[in-house]
């Protein structure tokens, strides 16, 4: 995705129908950063903490009966792992929008 791109879905939910109780989620996938924010990051690390490959790895999943959902958001901007509320007492790394980073604590 470009990087002036707009982003016309979040995520994307393949075979919301699907019987199975089971969800599957592929968090971080996503490839759009707003050019705002693109602009002060390093491409090299946003390259190597991006999961390029799973949606293609995994889009049998539907085929067999699993609702996928697929994130289009860059972890950077926000990380679907992790808890809305922001706890700064504790590792950045647990917040759902990053505040600070590991060079700047």
């Amino acid at each position: 995705m470009s990087e002036n791109e707009q982003l016309s879905a979040t995520y994307e939910l393949l075979h919301a129908d699907a019987a199975s109780p089971v969800m599957i989620s592929l968090p971080h996938s996503g490839t759009w950063i707003p050019a705002d924010m693109r602009k002060h990051l390093l491409p090299t690390a946003v390259l190597a903490n991006t999961d390029w490959f799973l949606p293609a790895l995994y889009d049998f999943l539907p085929q067999t009966g699993f609702t996928t959902l697929i994130n289009r958001v860059n972890r950077y901007v926000a990380d679907p792992n992790r808890a809305v509320t922001l706890d700064l007492d504790h590792d950045y790394r647990s917040a759902t929008i990053y505040q600070r980073n590991t060079f700047n604590p």
